[in-house]
C-alpha cells in the first residue's frame, strides 16, 4: 500500500464518476499520454479501498513495464500528471449548460466575439435559470454579471440616436449596480458575523478593530432605508439587517428573535446554501449566549430545537458536502444527552448516523452508543461498543481514552484503568500535534483519576477533601465534574 493525493481523489469518486474520469482522460483533447490511461486502469482495479497488499508502486510499475528495472521517478511523474488531470476533471464535470457560472462565461465570450444569435439564446437561457433559482449572494452576483453582459453587448451593437435608448442603457447600469450592491451587503454582513464569532471564540477583539471601523462607516440600515420600496428584494435586505443586529447586540435576545422570525418567513425562497448558513448562525448565537449567560438551560433548549429543525429539513447540507458533519453530529449528541433526551438519542443514532461520511460512519455510530449507554449506566454495553471503535485515524480518540478510564472505574476494573492511564500518558507525551493546554487538561484528569483509583485499591491514603479542593482550584482539568462527583460519592467520605 502507498499514499498519494491522487489515490485520495479516487477514493472520493462514485462508480459513475470513476467511469466519467476514465472517459475524460481517454480523450486526446485533455490527455495525449496513453500510458496514463494504462496506469489509471491498473489503479482502479483496487477501487474503492485501495488497501490490497499487492497495491504498491513497484507492482504497478511491473504492470506497465514488464521486466524493466523499477524507476520510482517514473511512477511519481505519472501520478502527478493524473492528479493534474483530476483537477481539470473536477472543473469540467461540474460545469453544465444549466449552471449560471457556465452561462456567465458563455455570455462573456459571445460579447467579445460579437456572436449575436448565440448571445440572445444564452440570455434567454440564463434568465430562465435565474427565474427558477432560490436566493443567495451568488444569485445576485449572477444577476449583476448577466445585466453587465447585456449592457456591454448593447454598447457594442446599438446606435444611441434616440433619448429613449440612452435612458434604457442608463436603467441597465442602475440594475447592474443594484444587484452588485445586494451581493456586497450579503457578503459584507456574513463576513462581519464570521469575524465577530471568531474574535469572541479566541478573544482577539483588538485584531478586528479595522473591520469594525469599516462596518461603522458602512451604514447598512441607511442603505436598507434608501433601497426600501425600490426593489423586489427588500425582504433579503431586511433579513441581513436583522442578522447584523442579532450579533452586534447579541446580549439582547429581541434581535435574535427578530432575525429568526424573518428567516422563518422567507425560508421558502432561499437556497439550501443560504438556509444552511442562516441556521448555522442561529446555532452559533445560542452557543455564544449560553457561554456568556447564567441561564444556560434556556439556550440549550433553544439550541436543541434548532438542531432538530436542521436535521429534519437537511440544513446541514450545502454545495460543498451532502454529508452530516461529524462535529455537528457530536455536538447534537452531547447536547441531547445533557438534556437527558435518551429516547431521542436512540432515534438520532438510528436515523442520522447513516448520513455521516462513510469514512467515519461506523466509528461515530459506536462512539454514540458508548456515550448513550454510559449515560444510562449500562457500563458493560458501553464498553462493548467502545471496543468496536477503530482508533486509527479517528478524530475523537482522546474522548475514547477518557471515557474508557471512566468506564473501567465504574466497573471497578481498577488495575485495567491504571494500565490504561499509563499508556494514555505516554500517548499524550508523544503527540506532536496536540497543543500544550490540551495536553495539560488531559494530564490533569489522568493525575486525579489515578489518585482516586489508588485510594480505592488502598495503595495510597489520599485526603479526598484536599483532592476535591485541588481539582476545583485547578484552571485546566478535563472531566472536572465527574472527578468531583466520584469524590463526593466515595464511601470513604461517609
Amino acid at each position: 500500500m502507498f499514499n498519494h493525493p491522487f489515490i485520495d481523489f479516487l477514493k472520493t469518486l462514485s462508480k459513475d464518476e470513476v467511469q466519467k474520469y476514465g472517459d475524460f482522460i481517454s480523450s486526446p483533447y485533455f490527455n495525449k499520454k496513453s500510458r496514463l490511461m494504462k496506469l489509471f486502469n491498473a489503479l482502479i482495479k483496487n477501487y474503492p479501498g485501495f488497501n490490497d497488499e499487492w497495491f504498491n508502486k513497484k507492482n504497478l510499475y511491473q504492470k506497465l513495464y514488464p521486466g524493466k528495472v523499477y524507476h520510482d521517478s517514473t511512477i511519481r511523474d505519472m501520478l502527478s500528471d493524473l492528479l493534474q488531470l483530476s483537477k481539470e476533471f473536477l472543473i469540467v464535470n461540474n460545469f453544465n449548460i444549466n449552471n449560471p457560472e457556465f452561462l456567465d462565461i458563455l455570455l462573456s465570450q459571445c460579447v467579445s466575439r460579437n456572436l449575436k444569435s448565440q448571445f440572445f439564446k444564452s440570455i434567454d437561457s440564463a434568465e430562465n435559470i435565474l427565474s427558477q433559482s432560490r436566493l443567495d449572494s451568488k444569485f445576485f452576483l449572477s444577476k449583476y454579471i448577466l445585466e453587465s453582459n447585456k449592457y456591454n453587448f448593447n454598447v457594442l451593437n446599438s446606435k444611441f440616436t434616440k433619448i429613449e435608448h440612452v435612458i434604457e442603457q442608463f436603467d441597465e447600469i442602475k440594475k447592474c449596480e443594484l444587484y452588485f450592491l445586494l451581493y456586497f451587503i450579503l457578503e459584507f454582513v456574513s463576513d462581519y458575523v464570521k469575524i465577530f464569532l471568531f474574535s469572541m471564540s479566541y478573544n482577539i477583539g483588538q485584531k478586528v478593530e479595522l473591520y469594525d471601523e469599516v462596518m461603522n462607516n458602512v451604514d447598512i440600515e441607511k442603505i436598507y432605508q434608501t433601497l426600501k420600496g425600490k426593489t423586489e428584494y427588500d425582504f433579503i435586505l431586511e433579513l441581513y439587517l436583522k442578522l447584523l443586529y442579532a450579533f452586534k447586540y447579541y446580549t439582547k435576545d429581541k434581535f435574535y428573535k427578530d432575525y429568526k422570525s424573518a428567516l422563518t418567513k422567507i425560508s421558502n425562497v432561499l437556497s439550501n446554501n443560504e438556509l444552511t448558513f442562516h441556521y448555522s448562525n442561529l446555532i452559533n448565537y445560542c452557543v455564544l449566549r449560553k457561554s456568556k449567560s447564567k441561564d444556560s438551560l434556556k439556550y440549550n433548549l433553544e439550541l436543541f430545537e434548532i438542531y432538530k429543525t436542521v436535521l429534519k429539513e437537511g440544513y446541514f447540507k450545502d454545495s460543498t458536502s451532502a454529508f452530516l458533519d461529524k462535529i455537528l453530529y457530536r455536538n447534537i449528541l452531547f447536547l441531547a444527552l445533557k438534556l437527558n433526551e435518551h429516547e431521542w438519542v436512540k432515534y438520532f443514532i438510528s436515523n442520522y448516523s447513516s448520513l455521516l461520511n462513510n469514512k467515519v460512519r461506523k466509528n461515530m455510530m459506536y462512539y454514540s452508543y458508548v456515550y448513550l449507554y454510559y449515560d444510562l449506566e449500562n457500563y458493560e454495553k458501553a464498553l462493548n461498543y467502545l471496543n468496536k471503535i477503530n482508533l486509527d485515524y479517528f478524530i475523537y480518540k482522546y474522548d475514547v481514552y477518557n471515557i474508557k478510564v471512566k468506564i473501567y472505574y465504574e466497573l471497578k476494573y481498577y488495575e485495567s484503568a491504571l494500565g490504561l492511564i499509563h499508556t494514555y500518558k505516554q500517548y499524550i507525551r508523544n503527540d506532536k500535534v496536540l497543543e500544550y493546554s490540551m495536553k495539560a487538561g488531559h494530564n490533569n484528569f489522568l493525575k486525579y483519576a489515578e489518585q482516586l483509583i489508588l485510594n480505592k485499591l488502598g495503595k495510597k491514603n489520599t485526603d479526598l477533601v484536599y483532592l476535591k479542593r485541588s481539582i476545583e482550584k485547578m484552571d485546566n482539568v478535563f472531566q472536572r465534574k465527574w472527578l468531583i462527583e466520584k469524590i463526593l460519592y466515595n464511601p470513604a467520605n461517609n
